[in-house]
């Protein structure tokens, strides 16, 4: 349903693969990367509401950087709707974008 890839360097991106848990209403994806994006489409986040999943925890653990760990509601992104959604991670900063505009508001704390 959602995909994650890292930026080895400005100029390459490639995927790698990620860790996907579920604990109840919470789906968790950790990679061990310094930087990674998660991304996914809303045809996929109503798939996981109707599956009761309610927040999404995208985790990176760096190997230069402590990482960070960002989560976001389901229904909070359902809510404000669009097409896709791109979840980044750049060492510990965290940004999200909703259709390529600023959604770093619908991020929880």
């Amino acid at each position: 349903l959602m995909r994650s890839s890292a930026a080895s360097d400005v100029y390459k991106r490639q995927q790698v693969l990620f860790d996907e848990t579920r604990q109840n209403d919470t789906v968790t994806y950790t990679t061990k990367q310094d930087g990674a994006s998660l991304t996914g489409s809303f045809e996929a986040l109503e798939a996981m509401a109707e599956d009761g999943v309610k927040t999404i925890v995208f985790q990176t653990i760096g190997t230069n950087t402590p990482g960070a760990v960002s989560r976001v509601s389901v229904d909070a992104l359902l809510q404000h709707g669009g097409e896709t959604l791109l979840l980044t991670h750049n060492g510990t900063e965290v940004h999200l974008t909703i259709d390529g505009q600023n959604a770093d508001s619908l991020l929880l704390q």
